[in-house]
């Protein structure tokens, strides 16, 4: 329960940090919140996602977040360098975003001023 709520404490510093476009902060707080939740259970995820992750992780990605649901999905890693990346998982589907950390910042900062704040609700 300590952890969930620890994780739950960070959505203000990620959001912060995706409101101020600071891409750089992004990668290390997914990968907190990476590690807190494969604490919580072994069926956070498989050998085959953890492959990707480590190999991700070697190569210099900075963090990296699962999202989707039970059959399907997909792994969000933060990383500054496509081509490394892509070259880390070959054999992998292709990471399809190409921004860079310029576009990264500015898609970012989109997505934040477009943010539906459901605490008010």
């Amino acid at each position: 329960m300590a952890a969930t709520r620890e994780m739950a404490g960070k959505v203000e510093t990620l959001r912060s940090a995706l409101e101020a476009g600071d891409v750089d902060a992004v990668g290390p707080l997914l990968h907190e919140a990476w590690t807190q939740k494969r604490s919580l259970s072994d069926s956070v995820t498989n050998p085959e996602i953890d492959d990707i992750y480590e190999r991700a992780r070697a190569a210099g990605s900075t963090g990296g977040k699962l999202l989707g649901a039970g059959a399907g999905g997909f792994l969000l890693l933060a990383h500054p360098d496509h081509d490394r990346l892509a070259a880390a998982l070959q054999g992998y589907p292709k990471p399809t975003f190409r921004g860079g950390h310029g576009r990264l910042r500015d898609h970012l900062s989109e997505i934040a001023s477009h943010r539906v704040d459901h605490r008010a609700r």
